[in-house]
């Protein structure tokens, strides 16, 4: 008896070890079971995780295709919203400009005024000049595109100039703005200023 009490509190340390190692199979069993379902849980996230990401990736570059074609659709909108009024005020400008006087109208016009006014209030009287031979003489060498003569030069300029001003004056007039008689006037500048300029050579 008393041998056995002698070795009893080490038998029964010996045999609490040994329970704890015939259940630690058992509990690293189910430990390792309950580590791999986490593990395959979390497997299954990461796999979810990145489809989603991927998803997110390829949402964020369908926006991106999405908001440049909107971008291009709303410059090309503007374009062409741009280019119809462009059209219209064109269109408009163009019809106005042919319902003005031609060049050669507005010539004719310009030379009897001068050849009445230029001894105008002086005691004698002066012949009337031939209308139609004053015109040949400035038409006939502008509409020679071999003649590049100073005369034939400045009147071209001066045809340049009227068809310019009345450009001008239309498209003021399209936009609403004020005409001045300064304004109007200012078409007949280049031909006054040729008719002054070569007066000799077409009245004399």
């Amino acid at each position: 008896m008393p041998t056995e009490d002698k070795y009893k509190k080490i038998n029964d340390y010996i045999k609490e070890r040994e329970d704890w190692l015939d259940s630690f199979a058992k509990t690293g069993l189910e430990l390792r079971v309950e580590r791999q379902a986490a593990q395959a849980v979390l497997k299954e996230l990461e796999i979810s995780w990145n489809d989603e990401k991927s998803k997110i990736e390829k949402n964020q570059v369908a926006m991106n295709k999405l908001s440049l074609a909107k971008r291009q659709k709303d410059n090309e909108l503007q374009q062409a919203r741009e280019e119809l009024e462009n059209r219209i005020h064109q269109d408009k400008l163009d019809s106005l400009i042919l319902e003005q006087p031609p060049f050669e109208n507005a010539l004719r016009g310009q030379i009897e005024t001068f050849a009445t006014t230029r001894f105008e209030g002086l005691s004698f009287e002066t012949e009337s000049p031939d209308l139609e031979e004053v015109m040949e003489k400035i038409l006939q060498p502008m509409n020679n595109s071999r003649n590049y003569s100073p005369s034939t030069i400045d009147w071209r300029a001066a045809k340049y100039q009227y068809n310019e001003s009345i450009r001008q004056i239309c498209e003021t007039r399209i936009k609403g703005k004020t005409l001045t008689s300064q304004d109007t006037q200012s078409r007949f500048t280049g031909i006054i200023n040729c008719l002054r300029a070569y007066e000799a050579q077409l009245f004399g």
